[in-house]
């Protein structure tokens, strides 16, 4: 599935603008403390979550993967609409 992400990215026209990045004197500073910040976030609810039951027991593999599919669909799936309803209302790209 991360085949996809570049694809997409490129497709969709991404511009990464450098120069700005490096205008803000905070800039550097923001590159290290986000990163940290969001493994902050994503990794205390593992701590609280410890001790709770397994998402095995929580869910069935039946709609574990129902859920697992739907987001693998959505992924190339949502900028295709996306595209389509930008052309039906008329916005730019």
């Amino acid at each position: 599935m991360a085949f996809w992400f570049p694809i997409f990215f490129v497709t969709a026209g991404i511009h990464f603008d450098l120069d700005a990045l490096w205008t803000s004197p905070l800039a550097p500073l923001q590159i290290m403390i986000l990163p940290a910040l969001l493994v902050l976030v994503r990794g205390i609810p593992s701590f609280v979550h410890r001790r709770s039951p397994s998402p095995a027991d929580l869910v069935s593999p039946e709609r574990a993967t129902a859920v697992d599919s739907s987001g693998m669909v959505s992924v190339p799936a949502f900028p295709i609409l996306a595209g389509r309803l930008r052309m039906r209302l008329g916005l730019s790209a």
